[in-house]
């Protein structure tokens, strides 16, 4: 039903790895935000990260839970967790945006200050 059986140690490992990022990034937001992220960021981030997390252990856990369920049951499982993996992508994208105009509004102060003659200088 849900993934075959030589794939299922390959996605344990891939929840683990995926978990401990996750755990990593979150550890050094806390440590002091080296990255110079805004919260929000932050937490559009962390949010996809957990729902990818639980997407992966829904595929995981799909043949335990599913296991003794009519065919529709299973298929709206399978329906709802490929679904799941459409949220990240929204908040990716929303990311990428953000990300866009805050390198616009970077851009637009350094050539106001480039054009700007500074109060020090000697106006010829």
């Amino acid at each position: 039903m849900g993934l075959p059986s030589h794939l299922q140690p390959l996605l344990l490992a891939t929840i683990l790895l995926f978990g401990l990022y996750t755990g990593y990034e979150l550890w050094r937001w806390l440590a002091g935000n080296r990255a110079g992220l805004t919260p929000g960021q932050f937490h559009r981030r962390l949010t996809a990260a957990v729902i990818l997390e639980i997407d992966l252990v829904l595929w995981f856990l799909a043949d335990f839970l599913m296991a003794d369920r009519p065919a529709r049951e299973r298929l709206l499982f399978l329906l709802f967790a490929t679904l799941l993996t459409l949220v990240p992508m929204i908040l990716a994208v929303r990311e990428a945006s953000f990300v866009l105009r805050q390198y616009a509004q970077w851009r637009k102060e350094l050539v106001r200050g480039i054009a700007r003659p500074s109060a020090g200088e000697d106006s010829r």
